[in-house]
């Protein structure tokens, strides 16, 4: 009996701390309003809030408007700090503990290039050279906006930066705080293209607060304005940019403090390799597919098999009449602006009634600008291969354009004129073709709105026919 009892009193001594296994610094009230609490898990967070509630196994921490429950096992160490006087929160320092030893190498500030940026009104980090094709440049704005690519032109006036084949950017020098020279395989890029809005499962990143809170997670969604970051314990935190100081790759942290650091993208433009009547010089990326409805009934899908060259293929499905549509298309820019697209469809209708037709479509059309505001011009022809039901042969002359108006938002338009080359039973052999509307998007999503219409002369009502457009598109 001697021996359970001394069992049982060592049992309360030697266990129990084993439940409050984290290091607490400082005297823990949490009914002091006073109090801020500092809280360091076992996977390398940092928070500061406040601790509302606490047991032996688990903890409520007030955080962002947010209330986090964590187990006190999952906790390294708990601190305590206390409000000025007047009210504020003291500054917190980071007390973030490097995972390898920084080589002096790596820790030195990039040199400042001499005289000739000098009487740019931002900083320039490192040799800039514009002659230099392999040289990529970060700029950085007031706002904190950060954009990676290589500068084209740099005067008094303006810095234009190339982000990529299709997307230039332009800046007022006052608007810029720093132009920093990066090397032809950036960090960044790395990072940015593997983190997309989709959520990567196999990479962590590491957030940090400018008042030193640390998150070990993943980014879930990213903008202009904020950011939405996921714990590995599935808690989902947003942040505004300005209270970021940087989010940089989990396995990179030995690195840390030499550039790499996540920024947040700006949405790609959206559905600029067609109009809603008429093709574009733009295409889709190699891999990159497109799912697209209009007006419930066609159905396509298109795919890149490289940056330049697309395949694609279509249906209305009405059981009775059936129409297919098989697609392609190659491009190529000539400098920054031009783009030039060339194209072939072929279109078959099947039906029960025995009126079966087969047409032919060739296509050309250059586009003038970058996929987020240009002007498009084209011709096309169609040419009937059967003679059963559609035999007359056509021009079309294309016109139409589209203008990104804000991050989720366009306007876009277009017209068709065609002429055809024979006789029909109606009216006169010329007609139009117009689309006027609009689209929202995100990174996956967009819907597109607007009206068509078809001139009075290829219609045989005696008036135009005027009828609403709706579609939806899904990016893979």
């Amino acid at each position: 009996m001697k021996h359970l009892f001394l069992f049982l009193t060592l049992s309360i001594f030697v266990f129990t701390p084993s439940i409050e296994a984290q290091e607490i610094k400082g005297y823990l009230d949490v009914k002091d309003p006073n109090q801020i609490h500092i809280i360091h898990t076992t996977t390398g967070d940092r928070l500061v809030g406040q601790i509302n509630w606490i047991s032996e196994s688990e903890l409520i921490l007030a955080y962002k408007g947010n209330k986090l429950l964590f187990k006190r096992a999952e906790l390294t160490k708990i601190e305590v700090q206390f409000k000025e006087n007047e009210g504020t929160e003291e500054e917190i320092k980071s007390d973030i503990e490097i995972l390898d030893n920084i080589p002096d190498l790596l820790k030195e500030e990039p040199q400042e290039t001499s005289s000739p940026f000098s009487q740019y009104p931002f900083e320039v980090k490192g040799p800039l050279d514009l002659k230099d094709k392999n040289q990529k440049h970060k700029v950085i704005l007031n706002d904190a906006n950060t954009f990676v690519g290589r500068i084209k032109i740099l005067s008094a006036e303006k810095l234009t930066l190339r982000i990529d084949s299709k997307t230039i950017k332009s800046f007022e020098p006052s608007t810029i705080k720093v132009v920093e020279v990066i090397s032809d395989k950036d960090p960044i890029e790395e990072i940015t293209k593997t983190n997309t809005s989709k959520k990567d499962s196999l990479r962590l990143y590491i957030l940090e607060t400018k008042r030193g809170d640390r998150f070990v997670g993943q980014v879930i969604e990213y903008g202009k304005e904020s950011v939405i970051f996921e714990l590995e314990n599935k808690t989902q935190l947003q942040f505004q940019n300005e209270e970021i100081e940087q989010i940089y790759a989990k396995e990179e942290t030995s690195r840390r403090g030499v550039g790499l650091t996540y920024q947040p993208q700006e949405i790609p433009m959206s559905g600029a390799q067609n109009l809603f009547l008429t093709p574009t010089g733009f295409n889709y990326k190699a891999g990159q597919a497109e799912y697209k409805n209009l007006e419930i009934f066609y159905n396509s899908i298109d795919y890149g098999l490289t940056d330049n060259f697309s395949l694609g293929f279509g249906i209305i499905p009405l059981l009775v009449a059936n129409v297919i549509d098989l697609k392609s298309k190659v491009t190529f820019d000539i400098g920054d602006y031009v783009h030039i697209g060339m194209g072939a469809r072929l279109l078959a209708g099947i039906t029960v009634f025995d009126d079966n037709w087969v047409l032919g479509a060739l296509h050309g059309n250059v586009s003038v600008g970058t996929e987020e505001k240009f002007i498009n011009f084209g011709y096309g022809k169609w040419l009937p291969i059967n003679d059963d039901f559609v035999n007359i042969e056509s021009d079309l002359y294309m016109i139409g354009g589209s203008f990104r108006i804000s991050e989720k938002g366009r306007i876009f338009g277009d017209l068709i004129r065609v002429v055809e080359n024979g006789e029909r039973e109606f009216d006169q052999s010329d007609y139009s073709l117009v689309m006027l509307g609009g689209s929202w998007f995100n990174r996956k999503h967009r819907v597109d709105f607007g009206f068509f219409m078809v001139s009075t002369s290829g219609t045989d009502i005696g008036g135009p026919v005027i009828f609403p457009m709706a579609g939806y598109a899904r990016t893979f």
